[in-house]
């Protein structure tokens, strides 16, 4: 089974420096971005940590909205899930994507696709392949991660957390503090 997994992400890096990237990058600071795609990698969804982050996900979305910023947050999900959906908030999971290569299916691109914002953040704290695609293919013009062992999307700001950080509230907390401060005008 690890050989066929390592085929798989072989193949998804390759694709995902064929995607091309039409969108001129440059960096914002928070008083620029006026909407803004989150990614994160739910994997333990029915875990007892999984209420932990719903909870964080709904706080980071309240607090962008009270900031007036336009959010749209896109999780992806091993199993399925019984979370109610929420406005902002869609669910992804490997249904969704290539058994092979972890590219999104044509819906899922085209749904992802139709949320243009200024920025994107990808808060997962682990790489999430078929979340790699979606970032890559975003149009976002300022593209935010947490570094991690790999990366498979171009990044223009790679953010390493202190090791005793949580996902995914204390990372975007440290994240907008960055947003605030660099580069303010």
């Amino acid at each position: 089974m690890e050989i066929i997994d390592n085929i798989k992400v072989f193949l998804a890096k390759r694709n995902l420096q064929k995607i091309a990237q039409i969108e001129e990058h440059k960096f914002l600071n928070l008083s620029k971005i006026k909407s803004l795609t989150l990614l994160y990698y739910l994997n333990e969804p029915l875990d007892i940590d999984a209420k932990k982050h719903y909870a964080d996900m709904y706080a980071i979305l309240e607090d962008l909205r009270l900031r007036g910023i336009k959010c749209e947050l896109t999780f992806f999900v091993d199993n399925s899930l019984n979370e109610t959906k929420r406005v902002n908030m869609t669910s992804v999971t490997n249904e969704n994507f290539s058994k092979w290569t972890y590219s999104p299916d044509e819906r899922t691109y085209t749904d992802f696709m139709m949320d243009d914002a200024d920025a994107l953040i990808n808060l997962s704290p682990v790489t999430c392949w078929p979340l790699e695609y979606l970032a890559q293919y975003s149009h976002a013009k300022f593209k935010i991660a947490v570094q991690r062992d790999e990366q498979g999307a171009r990044y223009n700001f790679l953010f390493k957390p202190s090791d005793d950080t949580s996902f995914p509230l204390g990372v975007y907390k440290q994240i907008i503090n960055y947003l605030e401060v660099i580069n303010k005008n």
